[in-house]
């Protein structure tokens, strides 16, 4: 039986992935792009901001450092983002526990875009009407010391995390380098229900204003849901974006595990008062065996078109189950 209910988990999703594929194949880009954050992992394009409070792997460094305590001993892991029109995005991230100390990470991603030039009515830019390189370089320094102590203290067990963020573009050869840092806490408030909030920064550079975003949120885990060897998880954020606007983001997983195996479905969307960034819900699937996840989503990205992405992460031991 638990193998025919991994089939139906796997299938369902592959439905998913099929329908959410047919939508905007275009890249349309706009002047946001050269602030736009983009996606980390295959987690975050389904959450949004929510994944805060669901990463446990090396990502977290770019996700939310607090949750680097809960990467295990040592992990690493690696993003690829295939949007439209030969647009190229990735990343890998490494974790690295010191006991008594706390847990290190770093992260380094880079995009390669070729950007439509010219604008119609509207400021967004159209294809066919010539193109101007764009590349990114992203890196991150996290560490989330270890609180255990501290927590013992508290009503609530705590996990914090801060990273030292770079990020540079050269759009048109006009290269701009952002320099700031993510903080982060997370709470347990009972055994099924977290609590995490999250702020980032890069300031403005000469003239590019990088994304800053504030984010807070919830998370609710139910094991053993509804059959033997379910996860059940419910997670939400609210947050504020200097480029975007107040907005927020949600995401529903459902799982099943056996013997160090698993399979999930995850379904969620991502959106901004000020404009959508997730024109559809997302949809994705996680794989796990052992220490080794796999992850792919579908992401309906506005204008910017249709992204899949995958990420593949091993942990030296097994994350907490959230």
């Amino acid at each position: 039986m638990t193998r025919r209910r991994l089939l139906f988990v796997a299938a369902a999703a592959h439905g998913l992935v099929c329908a959410a594929c047919a939508r905007a194949d275009v890249w349309a880009g706009s002047t946001a792009t050269s602030g736009l954050d983009l996606p980390a992992s295959a987690l975050v394009a389904v959450a949004g901001t929510a994944a805060a409070g669901l990463v446990s792997d090396a990502s977290a460094v770019l996700v939310n450092p607090a949750r680097l305590a809960a990467t295990g001993r040592a992990g690493v892991a690696a993003t690829y983002t295939a949007w439209p029109a030969g647009v190229t995005d990735g990343g890998v991230a490494a974790v690295l526990q010191w006991p008594g100390m706390g847990t290190g990470g770093v992260a380094l991603r880079a995009l390669s875009a070729d950007v439509p030039v010219a604008p119609d009515g509207d400021g967004l830019f159209e294809p066919g009407t010539g193109t101007t390189p764009y590349r990114v370089v992203e890196g991150a320094l996290g560490l989330s010391p270890d609180l255990t102590n501290l927590s013992a203290d508290l009503p609530f067990p705590v996990e914090a995390g801060a990273a030292l963020l770079m990020k540079h573009q050269d759009l048109a050869g006009r290269p701009v380098t952002g320099v700031g840092a993510t903080v982060s806490l997370t709470l347990r408030v009972s055994p099924a229900v977290s609590l995490h909030a999250a702020g980032r920064d890069l300031g403005t550079t000469r003239g590019v204003v990088w994304p800053m975003t504030g984010s807070a949120g919830i998370t609710w885990t139910k094991i053993d849901a509804w059959l033997d060897g379910d996860r059940m998880v419910v997670a939400g954020s609210g947050e504020f974006s200097r480029e975007t606007g107040a907005g927020g983001g949600a995401v529903v997983e459902y799982g099943l595990a056996r013997s160090g195996m698993g399979a999930a479905l995850r379904v969620g969307e991502h959106l901004t008062l000020a404009r959508s960034a997730s024109v559809l819900p997302s949809a994705g699937l996680v794989l796990r065996v052992a220490g080794v996840t796999l992850e792919l989503a579908v992401m309906p990205f506005g204008t910017l078109g249709t992204a899949q992405i995958v990420s593949l992460s091993y942990t030296g031991e097994s994350p907490d189950e959230r």
